[in-house]
């Protein structure tokens, strides 16, 4: 049975399959969850957007894309999308393959590229790591031995964690950190810059480092005495 409007459209199992070609913009998606939605003033409504239909393209908000719709019990779904973008704009969906942590290097399939993997280097990843079946979005440089991933964003429950660490860092901040480890340092004046107290108030940029260059040595404990002065020492004393 086929079913006409205005333009050609077939049932297929129940669902009305609209064959001709619509052009829309990207008004929304979310790369982790996988779907979002396009604008088409053709189809009356915003049309759903699932990663499957993009054939291993990512897309971003405001991108043009194709594509044919079908009617289905939610609404109106995008299928056989294609994206126009310039290929250095492109982004993709993966999932990384293999990745040797000791090498720094691994590779990422993806069913845009079903004919090669893509060649992963550790610093294209999120901290330099990249488990294996991590879902992955990225773009590619053509180089001499082929596809290379270049701005890897991982997705899932590894993006995250990422995302997590990178909200913690932001909050704290590298200043703090340091400015802390320099009060250590200020507050150490009396300890050698060869301690291992004292060398932490040097990384954190203290100044209360004592005066010369003496070096730390390790307080020996008498017979009968404590390692630390005071009642520990009275008692070794009064142990005797």
């Amino acid at each position: 049975m086929i079913y006409y409007d205005q333009s050609l459209s077939i049932i297929i199992n129940r669902c009305i399959v609209c064959v001709s070609v619509r052009t829309g913009t990207v008004k929304f998606f979310n790369p982790n969850k996988g779907w979002g939605f396009i604008e088409c003033a053709a189809a009356g409504t915003d049309v759903f957007l699932y990663k499957g239909d993009l054939k291993g393209m990512c897309v971003e908000p405001g991108q043009t894309v194709q594509f044919n719709t079908i009617q289905n019990e939610k609404g109106t779904q995008a299928q056989d999308v294609t994206v126009v973008v310039a290929p250095h704009e492109a982004s993709y969906f993966g999932e990384i393959k293999s990745f040797n942590p000791m090498k720094g290097y691994g590779f990422i399939s993806s069913p845009a590229f079903p004919e090669q993997d893509v060649f992963l280097l550790k610093t294209d990843l999120p901290g330099q790591h990249g488990p294996s079946g991590t879902p992955v979005k990225f773009k590619v440089v053509l180089e001499a031995k082929g596809y290379a991933a270049k701005e890897v964003m991982l997705l899932g429950e590894a993006g995250k964690q990422v995302q997590m660490m990178n909200q913690m860092m932001g909050a704290w901040g590298m200043g703090p950190m340091m400015n802390m480890m320099g009060g250590m340092g200020k507050g150490m004046g009396k300890m050698g810059k060869g301690s291992p107290m004292g060398q932490m108030g040097q990384m954190g940029g203290g100044k209360g480092m004592s005066k010369g260059n003496m070096v730390w040595q390790p307080q020996f404990m008498k017979k009968g005495m404590g390692p630390m002065g005071g009642p520990m020492a009275l008692m070794g004393k009064g142990m005797m």
